[in-house]
């Protein structure tokens, strides 16, 4: 039997170290991609905890209104942070990214040619002008890539573009039709979903399905005692209507439970949705906007709530391919998610989840007040057995090794 030596791993994405997501956040008072930062954190370090030698590559697409931006490389639980700077103007900053991928990926194959062998790059394929200057690096030289696919990028630029035109509709259209067309071309694929595969991996390469991860350290438990009260609902995301979280917001203001506060965080995207919930704040005192916050501070509120809710529509093409990342952190928090049936939530899940039965603002409301009219020790069981299940099946050590036992029949078939 042949002894596999230290795989080599270059990550490229928009994500950065947790510091920098802090530093950006407090620059910015914008989330800098909270999700995204703790999501590629725990594989990267998964990865490091099966032995692999990871390196990740980030070219930020957080706002920023430094004219150069520039941050030094550091190594953070064995990861190498390294960070592509630019001039942040519109294409300039892009192109500068873009270069700066290529050069730092080819220096990152010469650093690593004695591992020639047993080397991969994953893209993370919705950093577009990071991935397509590593891509072409990669390719020159012959390095096996893999393709990490969270979104669909085509039904995310067309989300982008509504209400939009001329121009910026074009350069959202010419960026979708570049990022399909690398994802054809990678040597293996790593997907939220199942539904996928059969639009993504065209040419039937390996791939893995890989819908999230938790953090296998995350061993405390909410207890009674450390519940607020009033009773909290709390929703952690996008606040975009089309996410259901209008109908979900009407839908406690119709709920006959008093003693219930729906704690809503996250950002509008400039939707001007934050104003709807502050006249909703003004009308009913149970609806709490608590804007944008650390991931660290949502995690204990999460704790400390008594229901966490993802009213996240299903009518939507787009839900076939995404697994919100949200739910996974729900999940694990010990506190009981009551969530849709999203068709790219494997079914295992439901009975460690309450469901909505019906997706209408009175769907809503009756569901809601059906789960908060259980009693507390019933919610605390249901919040433990999902604890339970994904801190067994989905933490980021496993799902990790999953993923390496995939690229390891790549790199050696190259």
């Amino acid at each position: 039997m042949i002894k596999l030596k230290t795989m080599q791993i270059l990550y490229v994405s928009t994500s950065c170290s947790q510091r920098l997501a802090n530093k950006l956040f407090e620059e910015t008072h914008r989330d800098p991609g909270f999700q995204i930062v703790k999501f590629t954190r725990l594989l990267l370090e998964g990865f490091c905890q099966n032995s692999a030698c990871v390196e990740s590559l980030c070219g930020i697409s957080a706002r920023t209104k430094r004219f150069f931006w520039k941050e030094p490389d550091e190594v953070i639980q064995n990861v190498r942070y390294q960070y592509i700077p630019f001039v942040n103007l519109m294409f300039i900053r892009q192109l500068c990214v873009q270069m700066g991928a290529f050069f730092k990926t080819i220096s990152w194959i010469f650093r690593t040619r004695k591992h020639a062998q047993n080397r991969i790059i994953i893209h993370d394929v919705l950093a577009n002008s990071a991935c397509s200057g590593s891509k072409l690096a990669a390719d020159i030289c012959n390095v096996p890539t893999c393709a990490l696919v969270t979104d669909m990028p085509g039904f995310s630029a067309i989300e982008k573009a509504q209400n939009k035109k001329g121009f910026y509709n074009h350069f959202l259209h010419t960026r979708t039709m570049q990022i399909l067309k690398r994802i054809n071309s990678y040597s293996s694929y790593i997907l939220l979903t199942k539904q996928m595969n059969s639009l993504i991996n065209t040419n039937h390469r390996p791939y893995v399905v890989m819908e999230g991860l938790v953090d296998a350290g995350a061993q405390s438990e909410p207890s009674q005692t450390s519940k607020a009260f009033p009773r909290v609902i709390l929703y952690a995301g996008a606040l975009v209507e089309q996410y259901g979280v209008k109908a979900m917001v009407d839908a406690v203001m119709l709920s006959s439970h008093e003693d219930i506060e729906l704690h809503l965080y996250g950002d509008d995207k400039d939707s001007g949705f934050a104003n709807y919930l502050r006249s909703c704040e003004a009308q009913d005192k149970r609806i709490v906007y608590k804007g944008v916050a650390k991931n660290e501070d949502i995690v204990k509120a999460e704790q400390s709530a008594s229901l966490l809710i993802n009213p996240r529509y299903t009518n939507q093409e787009i839900t076939k391919y995404s697994f919100p990342s949200k739910n996974m952190e729900y999940m694990v928090s010990g506190t009981p998610l009551l969530t849709t049936r999203l068709p790219g939530m494997p079914a295992e899940y439901n009975d460690y989840v309450y469901l909505f039965d019906e997706e209408t603002t009175e769907g809503y409301a009756k569901k809601i007040d059906e789960t908060m009219s259980l009693t507390p020790e019933d919610l605390q069981s249901k919040g433990k057995a999902a604890k339970e299940f994904v801190l067994k099946e989905k933490n980021h050590i496993k799902q990790a090794q999953r993923v390496i036992t995939m690229l390891k029949t790549i790199v050696h078939d190259k």
